[in-house]
C-alpha cells in the first residue's frame, strides 16, 4: 500500500505539466488509497479506546449494597475485560493511528528513496 502511494506521488510530482485529467486521477487515487487506511486505524483506535474506558467503568462502580446477583455478574465482566480490544493486521501489527503514521512515513522513505535513484 505504502508502494502505491509513493509511486503515485512521485507520478504526480514527476510530471507537473500533465494533463488536468491525468493529474487528477493521481491525486484522487492518492487521496484514496490515503483514506483507507486511515479510516480503519481511526475507527480501530476508536474502538480500543473506549474499550479501555469500559474497563474502568467497571472498577468505579459503585456497587456496595446491589444485588448479589449484580455483583457476581460484575466480577465476570471484570475478568472478561482485563484485556482490551485490540484490532491487528493479520496478527502482525495492532492497528492503530500510530500505524497509519508508520505508513506515512514509510511512503516518504519510498518517495525519497525513488528521488535519490533518479538522480543518480
Amino acid at each position: 500500500m505504502s508502494v502505491l502511494l509513493c509511486i503515485s506521488l512521485a507520478r504526480i510530482i514527476q510530471n507537473l505539466q500533465m494533463k488536468a485529467e491525468e493529474g487528477i486521477f493521481y491525486f484522487y487515487l492518492l487521496f484514496v488509497i490515503a483514506i483507507f487506511p486511515f479510516g480503519d486505524c481511526y475507527l480501530a483506535q476508536k474502538v480500543t479506546t473506549e474499550s479501555e474506558k469500559l474497563v474502568y467503568s467497571y472498577y468505579d462502580m459503585d456497587f456496595i449494597g446491589t444485588d448479589l446477583k449484580f455483583q457476581k455478574a460484575l466480577i465476570i465482566l471484570i475478568g472478561r475485560y482485563q484485556h482490551s480490544v485490540v484490532f491487528t493486521v493479520g496478527k502482525f501489527t495492532r492497528l492503530s493511528i500510530c500505524t497509519f503514521i508508520t505508513i506515512i512515513k514509510g511512503v516518504y522513505s519510498y518517495y525519497m528513496f525513488l528521488k535519490g535513484i533518479k538522480r543518480v
